[in-house]
């Protein structure tokens, strides 16, 4: 089963994809923050692929991109 990590700060977008996701057989993990995205992807091939939100507050999405490819080099 597939992993995707979801990076949104407003819950109910957030809870939405997730939602939408997991209706199609995906293993969703959350996080409404960069901090929390940065300590769910620490876990080595624990995620396939991320979704991240490209105005997330106190993050340019392109950096966060490039921490978690460096925790999750095979999430595409």
């Amino acid at each position: 089963m597939r992993t995707i990590l979801v990076v949104e700060d407003y819950g109910p977008w957030r809870q939405l994809v997730a939602g939408w996701l997991r209706e199609a057989g995906f293993v969703v993990i959350e996080a409404g923050d960069v901090e929390t995205a940065v300590k769910r992807a620490e876990r080595p091939g624990s995620i396939d692929a991320c979704v991240v939100d490209s105005l997330l507050p106190g993050a340019k999405p392109f950096d966060l991109g490039s921490r978690l490819r460096e925790l999750q080099p095979a999430a595409a």
